[in-house]
């Protein structure tokens, strides 16, 4: 409280204290009875409201409203007035003593859940990723979540930890747990919140520990990864796809060859499946050789989106002094192959030689990479579509022969998609970048570094 108000209570005291009016409903009372009852509520009041806590503040309001409604005479206006004015004063320091009382019970009890969740990374996560150390971590993490509304970096790092799972371990619940603090922090980061914790630095750095990533631009690729891996695992590169888009459309998702490298394959896999379908008809049966056109027609158009991407992955690719000159050629291969396959006609001669895809890959990025969700334009050629030359038996072989390279070690993701941040991340299959945005490559049974920030893809025109 602060000093007038005991001043000024003391003074309108003695003034009440040396009055000898009483009221008629205390007329059987002596005037001295009535000022002794007067003294020790006074004496009592004074002794509560200098208690700070919830009950000393809350029996100073009681004797308040006591002296309020038993003293009614003239004599006795100028403690009442002052008591009514002091009683939403009293009111206001409880509900500052109820916020305090709370937010020190709360900061107990946010130390206790952070503690339990470092906890549950050092003696768990970083050691050994047991279904025990597993279901410890995600529970101890789910209580910060929860109840940290703004403390973003948890998700971040349940979202890349559970993306790291082994195999033997990553069941269909830790799927789900990664995909939903992946799809939360990707929300939470479209809705311009942050991260909480900060580097050295005093940078924001959007995670914590192996798992930072530095910013929001980088973690949206990270988690965008993270969710088209997790559906790449589930055998579903359709519903996977998606998701590499989108990291694609970010400044650090746009330098990943091996993204690129993917969605091409992809589309590769789609012009393989109806080239099959073209193969199998019958073209004896009149009505099948249209039905031929049409889907050569795809197939083309397939393979349209799938050289885009290829020249994409190659440039970048071609770029980076870690990709391996045998990985670089294999790009170039299937580049080749598909660019063979989809101009095929005496009048294409010369867009199949090594200085047209060059000139095509140099001038690729001048446009945007189409989206994989619009739908592919047929691609109609004026002859009847061959449906044995050279070129395109050379294609639908080693359409056949590579077409297990989806299919390999389970998915392509792990060979190509296999990122690392540090030591601790190469148990991962298919892990995303780390802050710097280095990255691992496994190849041939290797693993090897990869800087992919460095590569500045070329300006729009």
């Amino acid at each position: 409280m602060k000093n007038f108000f005991k001043v000024t209570m003391l003074g309108l005291m003695m003034v009440v204290l040396t009055a000898v009016s009483v009221s008629t409903v205390m007329a059987q009372k002596t005037p001295e009875e009535i000022q002794v009852e007067k003294t020790a509520l006074y004496n009592k009041f004074l002794a509560t409201y200098k208690v700070d806590t919830i009950a000393g503040q809350q029996s100073a309001i009681d004797i308040a409203k006591e002296y309020i409604a038993t003293y009614k005479e003239p004599v006795d206006k100028q403690l009442v007035d002052y008591f009514k004015g002091a009683i939403p004063d009293l009111e206001t320091r409880i509900v500052e003593l109820k916020k305090k009382n709370s937010d020190v019970a709360n900061a107990k009890a946010r130390e206790a859940r952070f503690n339990n969740f470092n906890s549950s990374i050092t003696d768990g996560i970083s050691k050994a990723k047991t279904p025990e150390n597993l279901d410890k971590f995600f529970a101890a993490g789910e209580e910060v979540v929860q109840n940290e509304k703004d403390f973003l970096d948890v998700a971040i790092v349940l979202a890349a930890v559970g993306s790291q799972i082994p195999k033997e371990n990553n069941n269909a619940k830790y799927k789900a747990l990664t995909e939903k603090y992946a799809k939360r922090t990707i929300s939470e980061l479209d809705a311009n919140r942050t991260g909480f914790l900060k580097d050295k630095k005093g940078d924001l750095q959007y995670g914590a520990l192996d798992w930072a990533y530095g910013s929001k631009d980088n973690t949206l690729a990270v988690m965008n990864i993270i969710l088209g891996d997790l559906q790449a695992k589930n055998d579903n590169l359709d519903a996977s796809i998606p998701y590499y888009y989108k990291a694609l459309q970010t400044e650090n998702g746009k330098k990943r060859w091996d993204i690129y490298n993917i969605i091409a394959l992809w589309y590769r896999g789609k012009a393989i499946q109806i080239g099959k379908e073209r193969l199998a008809l019958d073209f004896d049966v009149e009505e099948n050789v249209a039905i031929g056109k049409q889907k050569l027609a795809m197939e083309k158009g397939y393979a349209d989106r799938a050289i885009d991407a290829f020249a994409r992955a190659y440039k970048l690719a071609s770029a980076d002094k870690d990709v391996t000159a045998e990985r670089k050629q294999s790009i170039y291969k299937d580049l080749k192959e598909l660019v063979g396959f989809r101009y095929d006609q005496p009048a294409d001669v010369e867009r199949k030689t090594d200085k047209s895809i060059n000139d095509y890959v140099a001038a690729v990025t001048k446009n945007p990479l189409p989206n994989p969700a619009a739908e592919v334009a047929p691609i109609t050629v004026k002859e009847d579509p061959p449906t044995d030359s050279p070129d395109n038996k050379k294609m639908d072989d080693s359409m056949k022969k590579d077409d297990s390279m989806m299919k390999k070690d389970n998915s392509m993701m792990k060979k190509d998609s296999t990122m690392k941040k540090d030591d601790s991340m190469m148990k991962k299959e298919t892990a995303p970048m780390k802050k710097d945005g280095k990255s691992s490559v496994k190849e041939n049974g290797t693993t090897r570094n990869r800087t992919v920030n460095k590569t500045t893809p070329p300006k729009k025109n």
